[in-house]
């Protein structure tokens, strides 16, 4: 009996040291993958609905189709500078979150060519989702809390009809990536003054 206590426990101390060891490899890289797809998603956003509003051709939506070009071309030149540190299982387990997450929503945006959805929405809606699932498991209380937030937000997106709803969108993952990413950067650089 005192012998599964103690394995229960090591278990337990084990699993702590994973997510402490991932938490601080996030911190380590001060949030750079929420930096890349945040300020991609917002500059490519901001960029759709200008010309959009400037040209009221529904073509420059194809611009959208660059967010994940960007963003995986920078995860994958950021791969390369970083230094190769073992991989806990939590690391994987965010990696997989990520991976289901991105698929759907690439899924979702092809679907578009076919069948009228609010693309919009059910994108931000999931990114938010991701960012939750990602924050709850590394135990970061202020990006749980606008993750969440932006959770209820994303349905602000069904009431707004007109191109300004790129604008909220692109609001929305200010809120969503980079505030945190600032966060984790400025929490960063004042552990390690």
């Amino acid at each position: 009996m005192k012998e599964e206590k103690l394995k229960a426990q090591k278990s337990l101390e084990v699993i702590s040291e994973m997510v402490s060891l991932t938490k601080r490899k996030m911190e380590k890289r001060s949030g750079i993958p929420f930096f890349i797809w945040g300020y991609t998603t917002v500059l490519i956003s901001v960029a759709v609905w200008y010309f959009i509003t400037k040209t009221h051709n529904p073509q420059y939506g194809l611009l959208w189709f660059l967010i994940p070009i960007i963003g995986y071309l920078g995860m994958f030149l950021l791969g390369k500078k970083e230094t190769k540190e073992p991989k806990t299982y939590i690391d994987k387990i965010i990696a997989y979150i990520w991976i289901v997450f991105g698929v759907s929503e690439i899924a979702i945006a092809i679907s578009t060519f076919f069948i009228h959805i609010p693309i919009l929405f059910i994108t931000a809606l999931l990114m938010s989702m991701a960012t939750a699932i990602t924050s709850l498991i590394l135990r970061y209380k202020i990006m749980t809390i606008i993750s969440f937030s932006m959770i209820i937000a994303s349905f602000l997106l069904l009431t707004i009809d007109n191109t300004n709803k790129i604008l909220a969108f692109a609001g929305l993952f200010f809120m969503l990536m980079i505030v945190p990413a600032h966060l984790l950067h400025y929490k960063n650089r004042k552990e390690n003054v």
